[in-house]
């Protein structure tokens, strides 16, 4: 990390448990300002359950999670999202009986930490994700799973978040969707969003990520860049292919 880069998260050996299940061990990460940063694994490896626990909502019974340098570890998830950590979760998490404008809309948090060109708003999440304008006023319980998706992660957006957390945001999408969505994230690689990027789709987390880790069984078995990760063929078999 150079001088100009500043640590935004990071984690140092956390462990959490769902009742008696210890289901991770000892997860330690870190990322910068503006870098994406992609965690890979196959499903249940612990994927989601890291972003649960940076987020709050499964909190680490051991080991520290640090943002901006301050110790966040115990907050609850409210007030972890009032500092900037915002998760768009895999279940598309969205307010079915209200329309995408009141979704977006119900969303809206101010950032003293944005600038004023960084600020997400209704025009600006609209330009990135124009099918949603178009279906402005339509209930989002009748969206489609694919624009479902863009709704929960323009949701995120509108808070105006320092990290975002994006929870295997192509699970169950067709591929003319999945593109889509890493259109869409590209952009915000260029607008310098920090992301923490779970993915279990290698090819789609491949082309957004320089940085990745692989998690298996509740622990970090490897860490490099996506070139190094492409030429170590016995990782990639041991921990990725189905």
């Amino acid at each position: 990390m150079t001088d100009s880069t500043k640590q935004i998260l990071r984690v140092q050996g956390i462990h959490t448990y769902y009742g008696l299940s210890h289901i991770l061990f000892g997860i330690s990460l870190d990322i910068n300002e503006g870098e994406v940063l992609c965690l890979l694994g196959r499903n249940g490896a612990g994927k989601t359950t890291t972003m649960r626990s940076i987020a709050g909502f499964s909190p680490a019974q051991e080991g520290m999670i640090y943002f901006y340098g301050e110790d966040i570890t115990a907050l609850s998830a409210n007030k972890i999202a009032k500092k900037g950590i915002i998760t768009a979760f895999a279940e598309k998490r969205v307010f079915g009986n209200l329309t995408v404008k009141e979704n977006l809309e119900i969303a809206r948090r101010d950032n003293p930490r944005k600038k004023e060109h960084g600020i997400w708003t209704l025009n600006k999440v609209y330009e990135l994700f124009p099918v949603l304008e178009g279906y402005a006023k339509k209930w989002a319980k009748n969206l489609s799973g694919g624009e479902q998706q863009m709704l929960c992660i323009a949701r995120a957006l509108m808070s105006n978040p320092d990290l975002l957390l994006l929870d295997e945001p192509t699970i169950g999408l067709a591929p003319v969707v999945v593109d889509d969505i890493a259109r869409q994230i590209r952009k915000l690689q260029e607008e310098g969003m920090s992301i923490l990027l779970a993915e279990q789709n290698f090819l789609f987390a491949s082309e957004l990520g320089i940085r990745c880790m692989i998690i298996d069984t509740g622990e970090i078995k490897y860490e490099g860049t996506f070139e190094e990760l492409k030429a170590n063929e016995s990782i990639m078999k041991k921990y990725l292919t189905v």
